[in-house]
């Protein structure tokens, strides 16, 4: 049985509230996620938000489980695109292999195709 991946959840307030800012953060920096969790710190810094006034370190372990809660949504996200993918291709190649198989079979009723003298 294979081991199954933990999910990331936002577990404080805390992580709720920086989800938020970084949100909005992101939205008005024209849908660019933060990649690091510097970055994302520096844009707190920078903001006119209540969690600025937090501690460092707390703040920015805050920070980072929100970073990896937005990658695994991101990643979450594609996996499932890649399964409708998957899902239209086997669909076309099922559609496909039908009429392949249906030429074969009418090429082996073996049916000639001279005339008959009347």
């Amino acid at each position: 049985m294979a081991p199954s991946k933990s999910r990331i959840t936002l577990r404080s307030r805390l992580e709720s509230d920086i989800d938020r800012v970084l949100n909005q953060l992101e939205s008005s920096n024209g849908s660019q996620r933060f990649k690091s969790t510097s970055e994302a710190y520096d844009a707190i810094q920078r903001s006119n938000s209540s969690l600025r006034r937090l501690k460092k370190r707390p703040l920015e372990d805050a920070i980072d489980r929100v970073l990896l809660f937005h990658k695994q949504e991101a990643d979450d996200s594609s996996d499932s695109e890649a399964a409708l993918e998957e899902a239209e291709a086997a669909a076309m190649g099922e559609s496909n292999s039908g009429f392949l198989l249906n030429r074969q079979m009418v090429a082996c009723y073996g049916i000639e195709t001279t005339p008959t003298p009347v």
